[in-house]
């Protein structure tokens, strides 16, 4: 019993020795990993744009703030000695020195011998424009000054002028170049004189002389041939009462002045002038009124108004007026105006004989 028990203890301890050593691994067959799939490398796709448009350059933004400011650096334009059968061409350059924009309305000559014509009417800061000036000396004598005004919203200086000087020369010379032949009386006339002068280097030559409204008579004479002559002006002794207005026309050999005009002037005048020289009237019964003629010196100077009398305006009140130097006035005060003076005469008397009585005709309308 004992020794099986020593028996079992010692088989114990055996399989207790064998249970404590680390057992051998099992070889166990590798099992292949899984091949890994394939990685096909794609290069990254770029997208292909359009080429770029060219970038217009950015306007600038019109100015909006701060004032225009009209400046020109040459103004005034002499153009020296010219024929008068040509042209001053000239071309002026104005700019905008303001902050803001200038607007110009016109460009507006003074004289219709003048054309003007400008290259641009709004003008941001710093921008220029050109006017291009024609100036027509056809006709004209002397010294010329014509001005071009260019208007705008420039606030200092809303009309800028610009200005052309010079002297027109003719080839032909005329002294006077317009004739006043005065006051005259009926049955009155009057001569002057034209001296007409050669200015070139070639020999004038006039080949005739009119006159437009047979106003005058005409006498042509040679001083000096191909250089000066004279002409003698007259006026007609039967020239109504009024107004005399006539052109002489003096036409020449020379392309530079063809033909040359002399304006004739003057005043045919009664005995006396007076005015008016007939009254017409509106009617206006119950309203008296006031009515006044006048009577100047006309071919005679020394004179009286003796008397006047308006038969027809039985109420009426007359008053003669002396007014030395300009002659006489009569008043007719207190006049009723109605149809019946239709028709009437007014009657002035004066002291000289051979125009002792002054009519008046006097017309009224009804309202």
């Amino acid at each position: 019993m004992k020794l099986l028990s020593l028996l079992i203890a010692a088989t114990a301890l055996v399989a207790t020795a064998a249970f404590a050593q680390p057992l051998a691994p099992v070889p166990v067959p590798a099992t292949p990993a899984p091949a890994a799939p394939a990685v096909q490398i794609v290069p990254p796709t770029v997208a292909v744009q359009p080429a770029a448009a060219p970038v217009a350059p950015v306007a600038a933004a019109p100015a909006t703030g701060g004032k225009p400011k009209i400046f020109c650096a040459q103004p005034l334009f002499e153009f020296g000695s010219k024929n008068n059968a040509e042209s001053v061409k000239h071309t002026f350059t104005v700019k905008n020195d303001g902050a803001g924009v200038l607007n110009i309305s016109n460009v507006k000559p003074a004289c219709g011998c003048t054309i003007a014509n400008i290259s641009s009417k709004i003008l941001q800061p710093g921008e220029s424009a050109t006017i291009d000036a024609n100036l027509s000396l056809k006709g004209r004598r002397g010294l010329q000054t014509k001005t071009i005004t260019v208007n705008s919203n420039d606030p200092t200086t809303p009309a800028f002028r610009l200005t052309l000087k010079g002297t027109a020369v003719s080839a032909v010379n005329l002294s006077p170049t317009s004739v006043y032949v005065g006051n005259l009386g009926q049955g009155e006339s009057a001569t002057k004189t034209v001296t007409i002068s050669n200015n070139d280097t070639n020999a004038l030559n006039i080949t005739s002389v009119k006159a437009q409204n047979n106003s005058v008579t005409l006498n042509l004479k040679t001083i000096e041939e191909g250089q000066k002559y004279e002409l003698d002006v007259t006026t007609s002794s039967t020239l109504p009462i009024g107004r005399i207005s006539d052109f002489i026309t003096i036409t020449t050999d020379n392309p530079k002045a063809k033909s040359e005009r002399v304006t004739v002037y003057g005043q045919v005048v009664g005995k006396l002038n007076v005015a008016p020289a007939k009254l017409d009237l509106v009617a206006a019964p119950g309203f008296k009124k006031r009515y006044t003629i006048t009577v100047r010196p006309g071919s005679v100077k020394s004179y009286q108004i003796t008397a006047a009398l308006w038969p027809a305006a039985l109420d009426a009140t007359v008053k003669i007026l002396n007014r030395g130097a300009a002659g006489f006035t009569v008043e007719f005060s207190n006049v009723d105006t109605t149809t019946a003076l239709d028709g009437s005469t007014i009657i002035i008397n004066t002291n000289l004989a051979d125009y002792p009585i002054i009519e008046v005709p006097v017309t009224v309308k009804a309202r």
